[in-house]
């Protein structure tokens, strides 16, 4: 439906009689205003009704709402731009003339009291059409202060516990492993391969040093090769010492490498699990180091996070205001189509200084949103670095389904090739740092992808520079690589020291009153959802903690919402999918796409509930559980939408176990004639974060006399999350199987307040009120 400027907007620009009439006392009237009301956001509303087109040459025309009432009089105010300066035309009842007030003295005058409905910070009245509300433009405090700054002590348990977390992740992974490196022995190759054995050993209060024997190099002009090329061994790894004891067994300690320098390697034995203090090393003569883990990301995640900490202690405390630059600067015309919530989040983050958030719920358009944020950025001479935790999601972004012949319209791919196009723009390069998907177009991947191995001395002068986080570190000390805006996808997804490796990579530069360029913030755009699963993490304890949060949740703890545009408007599922989880999780405030809404597939409801309380099983061996008679349930579910020519690789099954998952991969196979193994997704919830299908099935699996339901409802705050990636990555239907006395209901163990069976129970409730429950219980 066309929103009431769309319809009104010819006869605005037609009509020169239609500018507000005022009186001289009428305009400057101040007494109307409520001390306690804010100065209405004119630039803002300027700069949202120069984008909907509401102009007269140079002039843009900014409707009027009725004295005392929000409704719309027809009438307009035109604000213009010249050599004197800026004002806001009206005409004038006691000139009988057009006349003008200064932009500057217009903050509290009675023209702007006609226009300050247009302002969201202002109370939503009754008579304001609902036509209408989509016009409103949003207001962004200028600057945002924070709302809960961290004290010194805060701050200084923030940076400590998150330091810690990343020690501790990497030595969980190396518990892990070590003891399968330790049953390998003290035998050596000597060719290398992560394997080194030393006979120089020298013991400190805190590390232990290794100094190793290098063969001689065969290449002209150098003595040796270094330590690395050799032995394959690096700084960061974490490592197993290991000697035969004086009984024939293998004796060992372990730790990280800390330092290597020369043919001596240096490590840090407080990190690892064995008791340093029982261990002689004097009696011993030598030993074998061999790589546990190679721990390389964690050690950069480590020195970037705490490199953060010190430089950016102002930002991440909360000391610092995050400032934008007016939106009236910004010549914003998208190239892509953009509905409100997208305009707005572009517009933010483009005029962010420092650092801005967006929040994309499922199917709202975020990487459609980033990719017109990047492509205005390049426009304007700007070199962007793209990130994301995985390189599936750089490739999302980079990519998307692009093909040989038509690129896809929300990937960065059609923005190289729409300037490469247009004679009139100029050409602009990407280069994708790292290794591409399989199914990344052969085409694009050739045109853009490099590995890190092969990367040049020099990459020359890109204007997109695409990797993961991680992998972002090679670009640090380059002096080639000037960067003047970092985006950051799925940031959600990510620790906040992932994160830290490309944070505050950008700038601005802009003019000083004396003529001088200075950079001005951090120009980071962190985009994600903070409602679905956060980042993985491995140990218990840091998870319980909650010491793996994102940068983006702790941005927005400290600063508060106004830190985030939210998208609302969701294009991916059906109206009657979606409304839960808009409930649930959003606040009640998701808004459906017209073509999506009512989208089904005939002769399926969009929506169906199946209970069942046939019971768990739990093989001796694992710590998964499994549910035969959902798989049954499942494999009836797949054969009815492959009935109604759903195609195979439209369907996806989602279970919270991986032992549920084998079992369904196996009954798919072994009951639907001519279904090839993996032709329909069957995957763990928390794998499936970021995929959709026209069809999902969902097997919740647990069902039990004791209500337990495992990490599906605790702890809760991450179980509402996983459930809100489950019931989320349907289009069209969405079938949700599972014992809902068993979910809905807190284990006899659990506290209520350890459990969101709550949440369950809603959800069931929701189910039974639209008919879409089934019940098969015994």
């Amino acid at each position: 439906m066309a929103t009431y400027l769309e319809q009104k907007k010819s006869q605005f620009e037609s009509d020169p009689s239609g500018q507000v009439r005022l009186s001289d006392v009428e305009v400057q009237e101040e007494e109307r205003w409520n001390p306690d009301d804010p100065a209405v956001a004119l630039d803002h509303l300027i700069a949202v009704f120069r984008r909907r087109g509401l102009v007269r040459g140079d002039a843009v025309l900014l409707p009027v709402h009725e004295s005392e009432s929000a409704s719309l009089t027809g009438e307009y105010v035109l604000y213009t731009e010249d050599e004197y300066g800026h004002s806001l035309q009206y005409y004038n009842t006691d000139n009988e003339a057009p006349d003008f007030i200064e932009y500057d003295n217009a903050s509290r005058s009675g023209l702007l009291y006609r226009l300050r409905f247009w302002d969201r910070r202002f109370s939503n009245p009754d008579d304001l059409l609902s036509d209408v509300l989509d016009d409103r433009p949003p207001y962004r405090p200028n600057p945002i202060s924070a709302e809960s700054p961290m004290s010194d002590d805060e701050y200084s348990t923030f940076v400590d516990e998150t330091l810690e977390f990343v020690r501790t992740e990497l030595l969980s992974q190396h518990q892990g492993d070590l003891d399968t490196i330790v049953g390998h022995g003290v035998d050596v190759d000597r060719s290398g391969g992560g394997v080194v054995r030393s006979t120089d050993i020298h013991r400190g209060p805190s590390t232990i040093t290794c100094n190793v024997d290098l063969p001689s190099s065969e290449s002209l002009g150098r003595m040796y090769e270094p330590v690395e090329d050799v032995y394959d061994i690096y700084e960061g790894n974490t490592v197993a010492l290991l000697w035969e004891d004086d009984y024939g067994g293998t004796a060992v300690l372990d730790g990280i490498i800390t330092r290597i320098d020369g043919r001596s390697i240096v490590i840090d034995d407080g990190f690892g699990t064995y008791n340093r203090e029982s261990v002689d090393l004097s009696e011993v003569g030598q030993v074998t180091l061999r790589v546990v883990e190679k721990g390389v990301a964690e050690r950069r995640e480590y020195e970037a996070f705490k490199q953060l900490s010190e430089r950016s202690e102002s930002l991440l405390r909360g000391d610092s205001n995050i400032d934008f630059s007016s939106p009236l600067d910004l010549d914003f015309i998208p190239d892509l189509e953009l509905n409100t919530y997208q305009e707005r989040a572009a517009v933010d983050a483009l005029c962010a200084d420092d650092v801005f958030c967006i929040h994309g719920p499922p199917g709202t358009g975020k990487t459609r949103t980033l990719v017109t944020i990047i492509e205005h950025a390049v426009e304007n001479g700007d070199t962007v670095l793209v990130c994301a935790h995985s390189n599936q999601a750089v490739d999302n972004i980079v990519a998307g389904e692009s093909t040989t012949e038509v690129p896809d319209e929300a990937s960065l791919h059609r923005i190289v090739q729409r300037f490469s196009a247009e004679d009139e723009l100029r050409e602009i390069s990407m280069v994708r740092i790292g290794s591409s998907r399989q199914d990344v177009d052969s085409f694009v991947a050739s045109r853009y992808y490099t590995s890190t191995s092969r990367l040049d001395s020099n990459i020359g002068s890109p204007n997109i520079i695409a990797s993961t986080t991680n992998t972002a570190a090679v670009l640090d000390d380059r002096d080639d690589v000037n960067l003047d805006l970092v985006v950051i996808d799925e940031a959600t997804q990510a620790s906040g020291p992932a994160t830290a490796v490309p944070f505050g990579w950008g700038n601005r530069v802009e003019e000083t009153d004396h003529g001088r360029l200075r950079s001005v913030g951090y120009r980071t755009i962190l985009a994600g959802d903070h409602r679905q699963l956060p980042p993985f993490v491995s140990d218990p304890e840091m998870r319980d903690r909650g010491l793996h949060a994102s940068l983006f949740e702790r941005l927005l703890d400290v600063y508060g919402e106004d830190l985030a545009q939210t998208l609302y408007r969701q294009y991916r599922m059906h109206e009657s999918i979606a409304e839960f989880a808009s409930q649930e999780f959003y606040d009640g405030r998701l808004e459906h796409g017209e073509d999506n809404r009512t989208a089904t597939i005939d002769g399926l409801s969009p929506l169906l509930a199946i209970d069942d309380n046939s019971g768990e099983a739990q093989n001796s061996s694992s710590n998964s559980y499994h549910n035969p008679t959902e798989a049954q349930y499942v494999v009836a579910q797949v054969q009815r939408a492959l009935n109604h020519d759903v195609d195979a690789s439209d369907i996806g099954v989602i279970t919270g176990y991986s032992d549920q998952r084998e079992v369904i991969r196996s009954e798919l196979v072994n009951s639907i004639e001519g279904l090839e193994y993996n032709s329909v997704d069957v995957e763990t919830i928390d794998k499936f974060q970021g995929g959709q299908r026209e069809v999902i099935i969902v097997s919740f699996t647990r069902s039990n006399p004791e209500s337990d339901s495992g990490f599906l409802e605790s702890p809760p705050q991450t179980a509402r999350k996983r459930l809100n990636v489950a019931i989320t990555r349907a289009k069209k239907r969405l079938v949700l199987i599972g014992d809902w006395e068993t979910l809905s209901t807190p284990a006899v163990f659990r506290d209520s307040s350890e459990s969101c069976a709550d949440t369950f129970a809603r959800l069931r409730d929701y189910l039974q009120d639209r008919d879409c429950m089934v019940s098969n219980r015994s």
